[in-house]
């Protein structure tokens, strides 16, 4: 009996490491994209643009996918820690399917990511967005 506990306990610790793998939730650093990136959580989804075609502007879009209307925190940020966009912006209130659009200035090639936060209930990103 000790055995095939032991056997069982070892293939679900298997199957739970596979499992968080695939659905992307293993640690690690994040990717990288070039020219453009987005991500979705909480019903509500951020896209950036860095592109050659409008540099230094950068600009970003937050869309409300929620069943509701709402406000969110969304801003623009490089990665060696400069605001490109204000972290206090609050979009205007967002019907379902509603969008706002922020967008700044970002000499160099240092990449971009594009937040967007609710309160103290969440906060998420993009991967770092590369000139491009």
């Amino acid at each position: 009996m000790q055995f095939k506990l032991g056997r069982r306990v070892a293939s679900l610790a298997a199957v739970t490491a596979l499992t968080v793998t695939g659905l992307g939730l293993a640690s690690g650093s994040a990717s990288a994209a070039t020219g453009s990136d987005s991500n979705s959580a909480h019903g509500v989804e951020i896209t950036g643009w860095h592109t050659l075609d409008e540099n230094p502007w950068v600009s970003a879009r937050l869309c409300n996918y929620q069943s509701s209307a709402n406000s969110f925190y969304f801003w623009i940020k490089d990665t060696a820690g400069d605001n490109v966009t204000s972290p206090g912006h609050i979009t205007p209130v967002l019907a379902p399917g509603q969008c706002d659009y922020i967008s700044g200035e970002d000499y160099g090639s240092t990449p971009i990511q594009v937040y967007a936060r609710s309160g103290s209930s969440w906060t998420f990103g993009t991967d770092p967005i590369s000139l491009g």
